[in-house]
């Protein structure tokens, strides 16, 4: 029989209090304003997201150049 592990981490309680969060900022909107906000909310995702490959990218080529590579 496996014991159980100590969790640090409560993915469910992390999921429902995002969602509670999420619902009192849409209390109150019309449809064409809660569309509005998911959809400036995936844009500034998209924007992170991108940023974060950018400076991902740069660390790569950074640590590349250091090394002597070319990547020729």
């Amino acid at each position: 029989m496996k014991s159980k592990k100590n969790k640090t981490f409560n993915c469910i309680a992390m999921k429902r209090a995002a969602q509670e969060k999420i619902r009192e900022q849409v209390r109150g909107m019309t449809r064409a304003e809660e569309v509005a906000f998911f959809r400036e909310g995936h844009e500034e995702f998209d924007t992170q997201v991108q940023a974060a490959k950018q400076r991902r990218l740069a660390r790569h080529s950074s640590k590349e150049t250091r090394k002597g590579r070319t990547g020729t």
